[in-house]
């Protein structure tokens, strides 16, 4: 079949990944950045699951503690933002910094965590300081906790989320759309009439290379964009699934498919045939 095929080892990976998805918690990695942050965020969420307000000022250091003034203010929202209990959290490592001079040091390691709890989705930025010449400074630097309606603003319409040691709950933006996690990022939300069919669109990318022009025009509009395009599909055991569409930003021809549900991106869907070499040897 020119121009896209199917590949089956794909499909089975899916099919396996589906299986093994993530269902919240531990952090399944041996580095020390990663393992602590693990624990930061596992003692957050236990704080959290067990109403316990002290416990959660008490993952900052006792200098950020001691410089937050409203810490114990913002706590009071968290709490009264995020009900409980937890029905999953999935962390994604967002990558730390070290530095040494003389007998200073510190470490530092960061992630975005992606939770729900009573049907609704949440994030949180958290950053760790976890280890530091100073024993004063290590603990949690920062928790940056955000509602699906403000996630999803910050990603679409702005980044600018003050820098700034402590605790800060961010609860009050309103969005006139339904806000969905798609591989683990919130996303404005239509829904469709109907799943897309992969085997339509298998058949439409049979007979050559398609514009996303000419993929809206057969499939319509995407259900969610940003960067990327995301089609519903239907669900595997009650878990979402989605088309990902990536389109060249030059000359809107489409460049690839994957799969992804709400936390991860599971796999190839279709692939480019590329032309036979001359002579039609491989």
């Amino acid at each position: 079949m020119k121009g896209w095929k199917k590949t089956l080892l794909s499909l089975l990976l899916c099919l396996c990944l589906a299986g093994c998805a993530p269902g919240g918690g531990r952090v399944l990695d041996v580095s020390g950045e990663r393992k602590a942050i693990g624990e930061a965020v596992d003692g957050l969420f236990a704080a959290l699951d067990s109403r316990d307000g002290e416990a959660i000022a008490a993952l900052f250091s006792p200098y950020v503690r001691e410089r937050d003034t409203d810490m114990m203010e913002q706590v009071d929202k968290l709490l009264a933002v995020y009900p409980g209990p937890t029905s999953r959290y999935d962390l994604e490592y967002d990558g730390g910094a070290k530095q040494r001079n003389g007998g200073s040091y510190y470490n530092t390691t960061a992630c975005t965590v992606y939770t729900t709890c009573g049907g609704e989705d949440y994030w949180c930025w958290l950053t760790l300081m976890y280890q530091n010449s100073d024993p004063e400074k290590v603990g949690v630097k920062s928790i940056r906790f955000f509602t699906a309606e403000e996630y999803c603003g910050v990603r679409y319409d702005d980044w600018d989320i003050p820098a700034e040691d402590g605790l800060a709950v961010y609860a009050e933006r309103t969005l006139d759309c339904e806000v969905r996690a798609i591989r683990g990022d919130a996303y404005k939300y239509t829904p469709p009439q109907a799943p897309l069919d992969l085997g339509e669109v298998e058949a439409f990318l049979s007979t050559g290379e398609k514009t996303y022009d000419e993929f809206v025009a057969r499939f319509g509009e995407p259900c969610a964009e940003n960067i990327w395009y995301f089609y519903e599909l239907p669900r595997s055991d009650g878990v979402p699934r989605y088309l990902r569409m990536v389109v060249d930003y030059n000359d809107k021809t489409v460049s690839g498919f994957s799969m992804v549900d709400d936390t991860q991106w599971l796999c190839k869907l279709f692939e480019k045939e590329e032309p036979a070499p001359p002579g039609g040897k491989e």
